[in-house]
């Protein structure tokens, strides 16, 4: 182990022991809590994907699923760990947007949704 300080309730009495026990049971809710905001797998919006015809422009589709302008970000995603995906579209085109937010094909669908329970 390295020549670092440790500090525990071993090597306090009294008042200090008490004050750091309760500190360290603190930093532990905060940083449950703080895990438990963020999502691991994100919210399926439908399982099918969002056909759309587009004009050439910038998009940022919803990666979370938590969005109410699917297949596009609003803004819902914040503190869940995901973040939007942006889309250059170059020409006007139809789109399949995925729509159960597990492709692995970027921000378009894979029929990733076919295998999804």
């Amino acid at each position: 182990m390295s020549n670092a300080f440790v500090i525990s309730e071993a090597n306090m009495t009294g008042s200090y022991a008490e004050a750091f026990s309760l500190t360290i049971n603190l930093i532990a809710t905060v940083v449950v809590c703080r895990y438990k905001e963020r999502m691991s797998e994100p919210v399926i919006a439908q399982k099918s994907p969002f056909v759309q015809k587009v004009e050439p422009g910038t998009y940022f589709w919803c990666a979370c699923g938590r969005s109410k302008s699917q297949p596009f970000c609003d803004g819902s995603h914040k503190g869940t760990g995901f973040a939007p995906l942006k889309a250059e579209i170059t020409v006007d085109k139809t789109v399949a947007w995925c729509g159960c937010k597990h492709t692995h094909n970027g921000c378009f669908c894979d029929g990733s949704h076919a295998k999804l329970a």
